[in-house]
């Protein structure tokens, strides 16, 4: 965290639960199939639930970055 902010790093407008999804994305890129497929779509789908999406929608969001980025 840096003194004057609220967040670290640059400030380009998305929400955090935006940046949480991309930050796992690209860090499952080089990373491929591993037992931290379950763990890593669980960080992608429950703060997309805590925004009120749909338990089938987060699941399947979950399911997708984890399929698409191993």
């Amino acid at each position: 965290m840096h003194f004057n902010h609220n967040e670290e790093g640059s400030q380009i407008g998305l929400k955090k639960t935006t940046k949480l999804v991309l930050a796992v994305t690209l860090h499952n890129l080089p990373e491929g199939m591993a037992i931290q497929n379950f763990p890593e779509g669980a960080i992608v789908s429950m703060p997309l639930r805590a925004e009120g999406m749909p338990k089938s929608k987060t699941f399947l969001y979950g399911v997708y970055f984890k399929t698409s980025t191993s």
